[in-house]
């Protein structure tokens, strides 16, 4: 299998989420959008264990969420708590996502109670996480130089694509 050749059938932002998810960086990813049977089989293909997940948003809507890993047991914990659940931003719900897509827990938790408080990553970085970095954040810098490895390679590889609104931080927050 050509992992490149994989990725170039993706959106970008489903490409960047497996590649972050292969490279351990993100146990667990998640696509709100965008998907359909061919982006699930490509996942697969990339050895990822897929599954829809539906859910209803307060007003009633359904939604539909494409959560993959390489792993069953990530995929089946995030299953078990929000298949046919109503979408909620609980603290408890923020701290579940958050564990399960990788984010540092002082990250999770400031989010909670603070929100996007200003921190001191650089835009542009901030940009390539799916999370909301804290203030005065020690792990966050320390992964930033694999996210950006990542990012390069995901532009690599879908190049001419260009990134304009086909990259969305689908989880861009803790939740």
């Amino acid at each position: 299998m050509d992992t490149a050749k994989e990725l170039a059938r993706l959106s970008f932002e489903a490409a960047y989420l497996a590649a972050l998810t292969r490279e351990g960086l993100k146990p667990l990813s998640r696509l709100e959008s965008g998907f359909d049977s061919n982006t699930e089989e490509t996942l697969q293909s990339l050895g990822m264990k897929t599954r829809v997940v539906r859910r209803s948003a307060q007003s009633g809507r359904k939604v539909r969420e494409l959560v993959f890993s390489l792993s069953d047991q990530f995929v089946s914990q995030y299953a078990s708590r929000f298949d046919h659940a109503t979408l909620e931003r609980s603290r408890d719900d923020m701290r579940v996502e958050g564990r399960l897509f990788g984010y540092p827990t002082c990250c999770v938790e400031a989010f909670i109670s603070r929100g996007y408080a200003p921190n001191s990553i650089r835009r542009g970085d901030q940009r390539i996480l799916f999370h909301w970095a804290c203030p005065r954040c020690r792990i966050t810098p320390l992964l930033l130089p694999r996210y950006r490895r990542v990012f390069g390679q995901c532009r690599r590889v879908n190049r001419g694509r260009g990134l304009g609104r086909s990259f969305r931080h689908v989880h861009g927050t803790p939740g």
